[in-house]
């Protein structure tokens, strides 16, 4: 490919929207075998698992699709290429056991600490339990839970009114449990801060007297989970508590709790076009 005698010579800004139209599906598909394992400029070997390689189709696709839909090419052949297929992988579970580990290290784990990390930890223990237990309790996402106001808790039929990555409301029941541990969160910790302006309605408050982030929330899950040999596998998890209704993701006992630390990455279009059209100018073009 590097000795392509057509792009050998190119420059990015030298390709233009016509030469996609060299493009065949089976260059694409030389191309998504290639990113499996290639070298960067800087000689550095690069790799792609399955979650690499579909952003990477992904961002092929979308760009193909924006010429496309505006008739600027005549054929989109990213569509006949099959996607890299994205195997689940296993859920680490937590049993009853290790979530009591966990809660009760949360609740006394503060007696080792001294100084300043004991004043730290008396201060935003009531609430670091507040946020486990009502993320275990319910399955509501880490982004639904930090995105909760005060008015949002309904003690009186223990419900919340979350906000769904759509856009819709919906109202999340919760269990005794969640019910003493908000309670005694917002009527000592919470009822002790004065929010920053703006920050009034928030339910959790982060040390800076603001609506507390998500980076904030897997940051303290990280740090309790730590702390336990047992428990230290808590990234993702999924398991059984139970509670006295039902929350309304899954009826029952079963309950999930999704916690997502990575990033979004999208190659750049302009990275695209080089390796394409050396895979491409390589074949014989169909007549």
């Amino acid at each position: 490919m590097e000795n392509n005698p057509v792009y050998k010579n190119y420059t990015v800004d030298q390709f233009t929207v016509q030469d996609l139209e060299r493009i065949e599906p089976v260059d694409i598909e030389e191309y998504q075998e290639y990113l499996k394992v290639y070298k960067n400029p800087e000689e550095k070997q690069i790799t792609n698992a399955e979650k690499g390689l579909s952003r990477k189709m992904s961002a092929l696709r979308s760009f193909y699709g924006y010429f496309f839909k505006r008739q600027v090419i005549s054929r989109n052949p990213s569509l006949l290429v099959d996607m890299p297929k994205l195997h689940d992988k296993a859920i680490i579970r937590l049993d009853t056991d290790e979530v009591a580990m966990l809660l009760d290290y949360i609740e006394h784990g503060g007696s080792e600490f001294t100084g300043q990390r004991r004043r730290y930890y008396e201060k935003t223990k009531n609430r670091d339990f507040a946020i486990i237990i009502l993320l275990l309790g319910t399955g509501i996402r880490v982004s639904e839970c930090v995105g909760l106001d005060i008015q949002d808790v309904d003690f009186k039929n223990n419900g919340i009114k979350v906000v769904r990555k759509g856009g819709n409301e919906m109202v999340v029941y919760f269990g005794e449990e969640v019910e003493e541990a908000l309670k005694m969160y917002l009527y000592t910790t919470r009822k002790a801060v004065t929010p920053l302006p703006g920050h009034e309605n928030a339910l959790f408050l982060s040390t800076q007297r603001r609506r507390i982030g998500v980076q904030a929330v897997e940051n303290m899950v990280k740090k309790y989970a730590g702390r336990s040999p047992r428990i230290r596998k808590l990234r993702l998890i999924s398991c059984a508590v139970p509670t006295a209704r039902p929350c309304t993701r899954k009826p029952g006992i079963s309950i999930w709790w999704r916690m997502y630390s990575g990033t979004r990455m999208l190659i750049p279009q302009r990275s695209i076009m080089p390796q394409l059209m050396k895979i491409a100018a390589g074949r014989p073009q169909a007549r």
